[in-house]
């Protein structure tokens, strides 16, 4: 049996998607926007309210990780009942922060934390395990791999090379990575 998903990352979304566990996943996250198919899963968080905002109606925990801010729909993911909830902070799982003591949740979070493009294979890994996928990741990875070669080598074979930034968000401004 295929376990019920709960994804709070974009990164752990198309991953899971990549798997070819698109059917198993139950809810997301506001931010979670490719494949276009997900975009019909229920929402799970929400940017946390401005100061010139007030909250809505739903049952919320506000969660201020260590680079970002949402806003759970707690009676949502209780709902939802997932086995599985993927999310960037492992935080999340702990019982000191509040969150988890307000999910009737009993199942694994699980929690990537790519700091180098080395981690992203293992990270695979690691969500790949967590949903039942272990066998779907080896090919995924090898996949994943020989696209990168290809771009590698066209970037090499390059004589002039455009400057990139990439960021990540523009407000408050953040670099990615």
């Amino acid at each position: 049996m295929r376990p019920r998903i709960v994804s709070l990352l974009p990164s752990c979304t198309e991953i899971v998607y990549a798997l070819g566990f698109g059917s198993s996943l139950v809810g997301r996250s506001h931010q979670c926007d490719y494949p276009p198919e997900c975009a019909s899963l229920p929402v799970c968080t929400k940017a946390p309210p401005r100061s010139d905002e007030s909250g809505d109606d739903m049952e919320e925990f506000e969660y201020n990780g260590p680079i970002w801010a949402l806003t759970l729909d707690v009676s949502l993911i209780n709902e939802l009942q997932p086995d599985v909830i993927l999310t960037l902070d492992a935080r999340l799982g702990s019982t000191d922060n509040g969150v988890v003591n307000r999910l009737d949740f009993q199942g694994e979070i699980v929690s990537p934390q790519p700091n180098r493009l080395a981690h992203l294979w293992l990270n695979i890994q690691m969500v790949a395990e967590a949903i039942g996928a272990s066998e779907e990741a080896p090919p995924l990875i090898k996949q994943l791999k020989n696209r990168l070669v290809d771009v590698i080598e066209k970037v090499a074979a390059l004589s002039e090379r455009p400057r990139v930034v990439c960021v990540e968000s523009a407000e408050p401004l953040m670099a990615a990575g």
